[in-house]
């Protein structure tokens, strides 16, 4: 609920163009820099206090925001004759996507056909089948599948699902890298993260500038190229290495994640009537939030068919472990080279008015 609520009060009080781009490329650079301060303060957490801490710094964050948020934000929501709300449709898309996460997570331990696992796959399709079904007949249904004629939003949400199976990724290969095969303390794990935190706050701070030169879509296949380019170096990575080996290709990658994920919300918000920005929002944040699930699921499900062992990653040696991180790093340069693709194919063509610099 909050991203895209985010996302929809920015895209309602800025005026689509360079002043809602400005506005979101701040956003995504905000977004980037907490989350690698997340890892580092997750890291001196832990070591100090314990995993348990991780959690509850999050309480007085929140309620600080709750407090904050009626005085600094400004209400968008529209005035609508009627309040109908679609609790079937709520209810079968949660429980079919929850359904269909949790086959996707268990099956590469458990097997693809597993009477353990098999039933989820398929009460989960049924639920989205019967989704769609509500959706059609609702008087006023939780998504409107025409939006997906807009080809900006179609192509914006696939690019997130991408976007999250590559650069999503990430994060937890190279989390495994440092602990399980550096043998890196969760501060010094967390430190490493640094310089892709500061590439991705660079690379967002460029977003209206490489929209002037070369547009949305430019924008987009630039990152994802980005990605492929940084993805490949690490593939390289060695169980004898050290961070200086995979510095390198996280600056790529971050320069990358900072194009993507700006441009991705940029590009799906574009032509959609501002009463659905909220449902726009919500699907780009779904696609966003599936890729990452199924794109670890596709990765470990080929790790271990490379393998030929369900062992957890957790568990292998660490000259064993840096192979599937290797394999892990094919597969995302993969993704982001479909990304390329989807982004040309998908996504209208067009310049954006170059911005100030001076966000």
């Amino acid at each position: 609920m909050l991203s895209p609520a985010t996302l929809s009060l920015i895209i309602s009080n800025f005026e689509e163009g360079v002043e809602r781009n400005r506005a979101m490329g701040i956003w995504a650079a905000m977004g980037g820099f907490g989350m690698s301060l997340g890892l580092l303060l997750g890291g001196v957490l832990t070591s100090y206090i314990g995993w348990e801490a991780t959690f509850f710094v999050n309480v007085p964050i929140a309620i600080l925001t709750v407090v904050l948020a009626p005085i600094v934000l400004k209400e968008s929501k529209t005035i609508s004759e009627t309040r109908h709300f679609d609790v079937a449709g709520t209810i079968t898309v949660t429980a079919g996507l929850l359904l269909i996460v949790y086959f996707l997570i268990q099956s590469p331990v458990e097997g693809w056909l597993a009477s353990r696992t098999l039933p989820f796959i398929v009460l989960g399709a049924i639920s989205l089948f019967a989704f769609v079904i509500i959706e059609r007949r609702s008087r006023e249904p939780l998504m409107s599948f025409r939006l997906f004629r807009n080809r900006n939003l179609t192509g914006g949400a696939l690019t997130a699902f991408l976007f999250s199976a590559s650069f999503g990724t990430l994060y937890y290969f190279l989390t495994l890298y440092t602990q399980n095969v550096l043998h890196y303390s969760a501060i010094q794990s967390g430190l490493t993260f640094l310089p892709l935190t500061i590439s991705a706050f660079l690379g967002a701070r460029l977003i209206n500038v490489m929209f002037a030169k070369i547009g949305v879509v430019g924008t987009i296949a630039t990152g994802m190229g980005l990605g492929t380019v940084g993805f490949l170096l690490l593939t390289q990575l060695s169980a004898t290495g050290s961070a200086w080996g995979f510095i390198p290709g996280t600056i790529i990658i971050g320069i990358g994640q900072g194009f993507v994920f700006t441009a991705m919300f940029i590009a799906g918000s574009t032509g959609v009537n501002s009463k659905e920005q909220g449902v726009a929002s919500a699907l780009i944040t779904t696609g966003q939030q599936i890729g990452g699930v199924i794109g670890l699921a596709v990765i470990m499900a080929m790790i271990s068919s490379g393998s030929g062992s369900n062992v957890s990653l957790e568990v292998m040696s660490p000259s064993e472990l840096n192979q599937s991180i290797q394999t892990a790093f094919v597969v995302t340069a993969i993704v982001t080279l479909l990304g390329i693709l989807v982004a040309f194919v998908m996504l209208k063509k067009g310049k954006v008015a170059a911005a100030d610099n001076d966000c």
